[in-house]
């Protein structure tokens, strides 16, 4: 028997992007797993090669050498967003475990995450790597490559993004009305339109 080829990607630092590495959530399919999103910058060109070859690798391990240039199977490496600073100029997938939660660690790799600080330490925004590994599958028909999440481990904290409360100064500003009381409600009366 052939000796398996490594499938393992180890991602540059990047963004961390819709961490789900706390408590499952929901895919696309309504499946419950750990999850991430990863963009690899495409400037990064050593990571798009590593990245590809785990891919072709899952494809040879599955089907054999034939298949190995990836041709005609689906998988979901896709161009970002160029509207979104995460994602512009970057090829993004997301990893998923739906067994075990990845292994979280602080920068001395030996640390663990306590699991009451994973989503604390993991928000939107830090510097993370990623480990990840690509799978071959024709379970549900054609033939597929897609990404088992491994482990991540924390690099250094980034500009929080998504998700954090917005200033209503800059959300109406342009709507104030100077002539609203400061303390509508001070009098005791109930408030407008109050059917109690």
């Amino acid at each position: 028997m052939n000796e398996k080829l490594s499938t393992k990607f180890v991602t540059p630092e990047i963004i961390c992007s819709y961490p789900h590495l706390h408590e499952k959530s929901p895919d696309l399919s309504g499946r419950m797993a750990y999850s991430i999103s990863i963009p690899i910058p495409k400037s990064d060109e050593k990571a798009v090669v590593a990245m590809r070859q785990a891919m072709s690798n899952a494809a040879v391990n599955a089907w054999g050498e034939k298949y190995a240039k990836l041709e005609g199977i689906k998988h979901f490496v896709v161009d970002g967003d160029p509207e979104d600073a995460v994602y512009k100029d970057t090829f993004k997938f997301s990893a998923k475990s739906i067994k075990n939660r990845p292994r979280c660690v602080f920068p001395d790799v030996r640390t663990q995450v306590p699991v009451e600080r994973i989503e604390e330490v993991f928000y939107p925004g830090c510097i993370v790597r990623v480990s990840v590994s690509a799978y071959a599958t024709d379970a549900a028909g054609p033939k597929t490559i897609a990404w088992s999440l491994n482990n991540v481990m924390f690099v250094r904290d980034g500009e929080r993004i998504g998700g954090g409360a917005s200033n209503p100064e800059d959300d109406f500003g342009d709507f104030a009305d100077s002539s609203f009381s400061d303390d509508p409600f001070s009098s005791g009366d109930s408030a407008p339109g109050d059917l109690f």
